[in-house]
């Protein structure tokens, strides 16, 4: 264990969810889309990605794999859905493909 991660034990978990992450702007990027960073000061537990894809816009919370959204964050996207909004959540490679299947095919 190097000195950095005795003070960072949520190093490791960091760097899957930035991998679920990266690997997500990479897949909107590929079909054309765009990925926007999502903050909402004031407003917590709202998801981390704007997706904008051929007139869909789609809220997308990331976590790490084997990870799910906290209470507030399902409340969130909730609100989202019941405003008729699209709001998903990934800890994935295989869950970010199969939502931009579902994005393309009903884009």
């Amino acid at each position: 264990m190097s000195l950095r991660d005795s003070f960072d034990t949520n190093a490791t978990k960091k760097e899957r969810e930035f991998s679920i992450e990266d690997y997500l702007k990479e897949r909107v990027k590929h079909y054309g889309g765009k990925c926007y960073k999502f903050t909402s000061p004031g407003y917590a537990g709202m998801p981390d990605r704007i997706i904008l894809y051929k007139g869909a816009v789609a809220f997308v919370e990331v976590k790490r794999p084997g990870a799910k959204p906290r209470a507030l964050q399902e409340k969130r996207m909730d609100e989202i859905r019941q405003h008729g909004g699209l709001a998903f959540w990934v800890s994935t490679r295989e869950e970010v493909d199969r939502l931009m299947m579902r994005l393309v095919l009903n884009g």
